[in-house]
């Protein structure tokens, strides 16, 4: 992903779940199975998803994250945890530098994801526009 992220810099999408969470079984076949949201999501954002109970070494902003006696892995429990509270699923997204722009916590419908992007979208525009006129 790494030259990926050279050649077009877009922000970075990781969606966190487990096998046991329903809430993460729905976004995954209803969100995630909408194939034009999937299409503009895949556009306009490098999009990953990281098991929450995954035992594999993660290599993430030059850290190496790794799974932890607690059942969750390092990484997976750092991006779900809010409030004190780890939350699956969670959606965050980055940006480039690398600062986190949202978090979602819980479940996040076709309807809901079509409206983040749509705001995301216009500060963009909006962004490129001030930029221009500056």
């Amino acid at each position: 992903m790494g030259d990926s992220l050279r050649r077009e810099r877009k922000p970075l999408l990781i969606f966190t779940q487990t096998d046991w969470c329903k809430f993460c079984k729905m976004q995954e076949h209803i969100t995630f199975m909408d194939n034009a949201l999937v299409q503009e999501l895949n556009k306009r954002f490098y999009c990953l998803r990281l098991h929450g109970e995954s035992k594999a070494k993660i290599s993430f902003l030059g850290k190496i994250y790794c799974y932890q006696l607690n059942g969750y892995h390092e990484l997976a429990e750092m991006l779900a945890r809010a409030n004190g509270e780890v939350t699956f699923p969670t959606t965050v997204v980055f940006l480039d530098n690398p600062q986190v722009l949202i978090r979602y916590s819980g479940y996040i419908g076709p309807e809901e994801s079509r409206s983040f992007l749509k705001s995301y979208i216009a500060k963009k525009t909006d962004e490129r526009g001030n930029s221009q006129n500056e």
